[in-house]
């Protein structure tokens, strides 16, 4: 059993703070304990999904040759700038079209060429393409609604293609919200965009319980909102550098309410 003091640290300081190394959590128990939470809201990138376009927005400002640098193999990006990943990530715009001329317009380009909109049409279609779902995601899924959880997506994205992703893999009807960035207006770790979360569900921050795999986005913005928060991580071979002190610590879903092994 959880010690609660772990999952509630947060009510202990105002500021969570970072540290490179692993927090020693003992032996990963079950983070979801009957009548502690309401709400479980899921991250989408690297806890439900995961593919080879962490970053596509990248791609978008290469393609819009936006503070790049040229190569023989063409115009790259050393780091996505953030306000055009901020805008990105914040526009409401789902033609692909439309969406491209915006950013071009936003950011004080000339107005993309055919080639541009081709390159852009191809970077959506080999994302949509090269997505796909961790394998326990749908049977999780699953088990939190038999516990009768209600389940939210919170993630950070643009209008594409997260809503064709869901409906591909039938994952849309485990969700009872949608709180994407790019509808609601905020990105994490905005606070915002976790008051929204609590409005549509109508529950207190308390009555939520933030699952994610990013330290400074998932993590430090919900336990700033005052919203618990389990931090997953897929990639223990590859450990993030970064763990919020007295956060638990999961490899999957299903550790959200299991010891490992049980």
């Amino acid at each position: 059993r959880l010690d609660r003091s772990v999952v509630h640290a947060f009510r202990e300081s105002k500021e969570p703070t970072m540290q490179n190394r692993l927090f020693n959590y003992p032996s990963f128990g079950p983070a979801l304990e009957t009548g502690d939470y309401d709400v479980v809201l899921l991250d989408a990138w690297k806890t439900l999904f995961r593919g080879p376009y962490p970053e596509p927005p990248g791609d978008t400002q290469e393609i819009l040759r936006y503070k790049t640098r040229m190569t023989p193999e063409g115009p790259k990006v050393d780091e996505v700038d953030p306000e055009f990943l901020h805008v990105c990530l914040t526009t409401n715009i789902e033609d692909e079209y439309d969406f491209l001329c915006y950013l071009a317009e936003k950011f004080g380009l000339p107005r993309p060429t055919d080639e541009q909109h081709r390159q852009f049409r191809a970077l959506i279609e080999s994302e949509k393409m090269g997505l796909s779902v961790f394998l326990d995601v749908e049977e999780e899924l699953q088990n939190l609604r038999d516990r009768s959880y209600r389940i939210g997506l919170l993630s950070n994205v643009w209008p594409f293609p997260i809503k064709y992703l869901l409906k591909r893999k039938r994952l849309d009807q485990y969700f009872e919200h949608l709180i994407l960035s790019y509808e609601v207006g905020f990105a994490k770790p905005s606070p915002e965009i976790f008051h929204v979360a609590c409005q549509k569900f109508g529950v207190s921050r308390e009555r939520c319980l933030m699952v994610g795999d990013s330290p400074s986005l998932d993590i430090v913005g919900a336990l700033n909102f005052g919203m618990p928060a389990v931090h997953i991580d897929r990639y223990p071979n590859h450990p993030s550098p970064q763990r919020i002190q007295g956060v638990p610590v999961i490899g999957e879903l299903s550790e959200l309410y299991r010891g490992v092994g049980g």
